[in-house]
């Protein structure tokens, strides 16, 4: 702010949080977050946040954010640790909270959010269409549907993958129905009258 401009009101602040502004140097860090970066996504629930006004009312949720940020741009490390750079010994600027996930935008512009309300309707209409002896087969598909509808829509589809693998990724089964397979009786093939010898599902 010295070299820029002076803001009375962050002085205040720091003043009140004891920071010592006479012997020391004070530097202020800030993340603007603009348009679809206000979604994000958490990547241990697969819940899609979004940041509001509320949010910033509160000094504890102020800081969680700030935490989150910083841990994926505002990281420095030790050149001479290692060559690369995701190997090199990371600088411990602030106080992190482990339980803070870094932040993670969403890769794309949603209009919806994701709670754990919207996992827990679409485990159930997976387990739902696995059920083929409650629904029919046109029923399950149709559970099956809304399920990955609501996987699409809620950008559950990552941790679909996460979760369950390439299980989900099929749709539902058909019942198996029962075939017949005739032969012909005797050596006469015009022979008419068959007969039932085996049945395979198909």
């Amino acid at each position: 702010m010295k070299e820029v401009a002076q803001k009375d009101w962050i002085v205040d602040c720091w003043r009140e949080l004891g920071f010592d502004l006479e012997d020391k140097q004070v530097w202020r860090v800030e993340f603007a977050v603009h348009g679809p970066g206000r979604k994000m996504l958490d990547r241990k629930t697969a819940e899609v946040q979004e940041i509001t006004v509320q949010d910033l009312c509160s000094r504890d949720r102020i800081k969680a954010l700030f935490i989150s940020l910083a841990k994926r741009y505002f990281v420095f490390t030790k050149a001479d640790t290692a060559t690369r750079k995701y190997n090199q010994e990371k600088l411990v600027l602030f106080d992190m909270n482990p339980d803070v996930e870094k932040y993670s935008p969403l890769p794309a512009v949603r209009k919806t959010i994701t709670t754990r309300t919207t996992k827990q309707v679409y485990e159930y209409l997976i387990k739902e269409s696995e059920s083929n002896h409650v629904y029919s087969f046109e029923e399950r598909m149709r559970l099956w549907q809304v399920a990955k509808n609501l996987a699409t829509h809620h950008n559950l589809r990552q941790w679909e993958q996460w979760k369950h693998g390439p299980r989900n990724a099929d749709m539902p089964i058909e019942d198996p129905v029962i075939k017949p397979i005739t032969q012909v009786q005797g050596n006469d093939q015009d022979n008419e009258n068959v007969t039932i010898e085996q049945k395979e599902l198909w």
